[in-house]
């Protein structure tokens, strides 16, 4: 839950709303139970992770937008390594 609420304040400091945050859990709970959108398969040796989340398109895409920044992130940055060794 923490998790949550600390995304809401990043997304808040990123100009959105609170109706934006509660689209962005409810999005990462369908994505979590695999449900509508969430759904399509991905192939090994011919998806990537960039395909297979632009095809999950959405009228409210932030979790996509979340997604393809994270993978955008360059991991050997002493801040971003700091980051992603805290999300475990």
């Amino acid at each position: 839950m923490s998790i949550k609420l600390n995304w809401c304040s990043n997304i808040k400091n990123m100009r959105y709303g609170k109706s934006d945050c509660q689209t962005l859990i409810a999005q990462m709970h369908k994505f979590d139970l695999k449900q509508a959108l969430f759904d399509q398969s991905y192939i090994e040796n011919l998806d990537t992770p960039l395909i297979w989340w632009i095809i999950c398109k959405s009228f409210s895409n932030f979790l996509e937008i979340l997604a393809i920044h994270i993978f955008g992130i360059i991991s050997h940055s002493a801040l971003y390594e700091r980051l992603f060794s805290t999300l475990s």
